[in-house]
């Protein structure tokens, strides 16, 4: 988990530092990593993918608005612990695996803005055409 320690060290333990609360730490750490998809995204369209910089630009905020909605889900989770402390305490009782699958079924419904731009412009076809063992891996 390099990348969340990087983040967490950077963004999330610098505002902390600064005197902001855990919720703007948390908020600019998502979007520290939207920024680093935007940018990651945006330069392997133009590389690969995209005919042009028009294509490439067409898919700019949906990183963003992905990272953004994932924030806005831990605030609510957070506020729902709140509200619900025993409902909390079985959800946190519960193994990690059943966990993650509580988390993934939580932002399954976004993900058409995290894989929007690597498949509207063509990004994953090109990387599939330029690097065939990565068809073999998605496939199986």
């Amino acid at each position: 988990m390099a990348v969340h320690g990087f983040l967490r060290r950077v963004y999330f333990d610098n505002v902390r530092q600064w005197g902001g609360g855990a919720a703007l730490a948390t908020l600019a750490a998502f979007a520290g990593s939207a920024a680093l998809h935007e940018a990651l995204i945006y330069n392997l369209s133009l590389h690969v993918g995209a005919a042009d910089a028009r294509v490439a630009r067409a898919g700019l905020g949906s990183q963003t608005a992905f990272f953004v909605a994932q924030a806005v889900l831990c605030y609510a989770e957070r506020a729902a612990a709140r509200a619900l402390p025993r409902a909390a305490a079985r959800v946190r009782a519960l193994p990690r695996a059943a966990q993650a699958l509580l988390t993934a079924a939580a932002i399954t419904p976004l993900g058409h803005l995290f894989t929007a731009p690597l498949l509207d412009n063509g990004l994953m076809a090109s990387l599939f055409a330029h690097t065939p063992h990565l068809r073999l891996v998605a496939a199986s």
